[in-house]
């Protein structure tokens, strides 16, 4: 059996990562409300200062732009509202914990440091995954965002 100290070292990396994985997702989902926003912001720009979205090419062009932009939204609405909240992962893990994680606090240390690496290691793995599937959501929104940007300028450069 491990030293108490050692888990204690073991528990509070565990934790340092769990914390650092948890402040990367939350950087991430603010990017994907921002995107999408700045998104709108320049449709809208464009298509305020533009008189040249008549007809042809044009209009396909900016009907694109337009779609990359509803592309945007949805993606970003899908990778932030699941329920993949920290608060709904920690419960889900200490439910496969023994009695759900009830009664930790009664055992001894080196037990009870145990099971919370045990719960740290679940958690740790589970916001990987969530942290991945948020951080490809976000890589497709910014691709969009720049073809986006791209259609908006071939408009312009095709018209002037």
């Amino acid at each position: 059996m491990p030293e108490p100290e050692t888990l204690k070292f073991v528990y509070e990396d565990l934790v340092r990562e769990r914390d650092r994985l948890r402040d990367a997702r939350r950087a991430i989902t603010s990017q994907l409300g921002v995107l999408p926003t700045a998104s709108a912001v320049v449709v809208t720009v464009f298509g305020a200062l533009s008189n040249d979205i008549h007809g042809g090419q044009s209009t396909l062009l900016f009907g694109l732009a337009l779609a990359a932009f509803v592309v945007m939204v949805l993606i970003g609405t899908i990778a932030v509202f699941p329920p993949r909240s920290f608060r709904k992962l920690r419960k889900e893990a200490l439910q496969r914990l023994p009695e759900g994680g009830r009664g930790l606090d009664q055992e001894p240390t080196v037990e009870w440091l145990s099971s919370m690496i045990d719960l740290e290691r679940k958690l740790t793995s589970r916001l990987e995954t969530a942290l991945g599937e948020e951080r490809g959501a976000l890589l497709l929104v910014e691709g969009l965002f720049v073809a986006q940007i791209v259609l908006l300028g071939w408009i312009t450069l095709s018209s002037a």
